[in-house]
């Protein structure tokens, strides 16, 4: 047998590993994997008036060590026409996003242009990529209703095929406050939409880091935001008393896997949102999903304005974790003083145990126990 590093086995620091990626002759290599996301989305297809003005927003991004320039430009595959690319190069930081804008004017209806917006690393000239822009007069085929039943297309999303490219945020699921004004967790950022546009908050202590329930948005009965974040192998409560304009940044302690409760019919809490934290203890190299954590239960409490973050409580020493896959569902829920918690446990792989043991507790925020 033989072994090859990057062909046959892989450590954690590469860059892709599990994928094998080699060429037989050198001149047909390239260097795929520090720019697999180079330009994102691949291909873009819209609809509008004729005559409006589309701005399509593509996602520039580098896997490689350090900055890199990345040149742009705009190409014409059936001829010429007066889109224009809002910048020609960007310095683009490691697996970090930038943004480039082409602005569109849409032609008559019926009519379609297309240009591609190709990306080129000054490092690396001999690599290079393109997002197709198509864009067409008329009204989209997502507006109306659609011909049953919807037949795929390779390489085609449906978004793309019926033209369903929404103004709003769709990185990731909508939160509304208690003036009903929506609120979406991006990549690294926090949108809300206010005076008709959608406009980014500001974090100036830690930045706004989303994944798995870090995307939730919570509010309290004075309709202060709060949501999750982690920076610098921490936990954080982001916490904004004008609307989601400004965040103020509370250490929660060390990071894992985190929940936040957020309003699920009949939960609007007086203070802060409660916050439930597993970290991974113990794995069984034998059992796959058989991971012992610590579960806590913080319960911040607001004074003066500001949020004060008391002692975690623990919960369980046998957790199998936060409960958020699938749908991120609510892990707390509260109502007046008290906050509920549910979670899964780990029994011993001996016993013969019909499904797995789960379990609910009551915190009671006035008398700070568990009851």
């Amino acid at each position: 047998m033989l072994n090859v590093d990057g062909l046959t086995r892989w450590t954690s620091s590469d860059l892709c590993a599990n994928s094998c990626l080699w060429s037989p002759s050198p001149d047909n290599w390239f260097p795929l994997l520090p720019y697999r996301w180079l330009l994102t989305p691949y291909s873009r297809v819209v609809y509008g008036e004729p005559g409006q003005t589309k701005r399509i927003v593509l996602r520039v991004r580098v896997e490689a060590n350090g900055k890199q320039k990345v040149q742009l430009r705009l190409e014409f595959p059936d001829g010429a026409w007066p889109a224009r690319l809002e910048r020609t190069e960007l310095t683009v930081r490691p697996k970090r996003v930038e943004e480039v804008t082409v602005t569109c004017p849409v032609p008559p209806a019926s009519q379609q242009r297309i240009c591609h917006v190709r990306a080129t690393p000054v490092e690396a000239p001999d690599f290079s990529t393109y997002s197709r822009i198509t864009v067409i007069g008329g009204e989209a085929p997502a507006a109306r209703p659609l011909t049953m039943p919807l037949v795929l297309k390779p390489y085609q999303h449906e978004n793309e095929q019926f033209g369903y490219l929404p103004d709003y945020p769709i990185d990731w699921e909508p939160y509304f406050d208690l003036d009903n004004r929506p609120f979406i967790r991006g990549h690294r950022s926090l949108r809300v939409l206010r005076d008709g546009q959608w406009q980014l908050a500001r974090s100036p202590q830690v930045p706004f880091v989303t994944g798995g329930s870090r995307s939730k948005v919570c509010f309290d009965r004075d309709n202060d935001v709060y949501t999750l974040t982690v920076a610098r192998k921490h936990a954080w409560l982001l916490h904004s008393t004008d609307g989601g304009r400004t965040f103020n940044a509370y250490d929660l302690g060390r990071s894992g896997s985190l929940d936040i409760e957020q309003f699920a019919g009949h939960n609007v809490p007086d203070g802060p949102p409660a916050v439930a934290r597993s970290v991974q203890r113990e794995r069984d190299p034998k059992l796959f999903w058989r991971r012992l954590s610590d579960l806590e239960l913080i319960v911040p409490e607001k004074r003066n304005g500001r949020a004060v973050i008391p002692e975690p409580v623990l919960l369980s020493r046998k957790s199998l974790g936060v409960g958020s896959h699938s749908g991120i569902p609510p892990t707390i829920v509260s109502r007046g003083s008290r906050v509920h918690v549910v979670w899964a446990e780990a029994t011993d792989p001996k016993e013969k145990v019909p499904g797995v043991p789960t379990y609910v507790v009551t915190y009671d925020r006035k008398e700070r126990r568990l009851l």
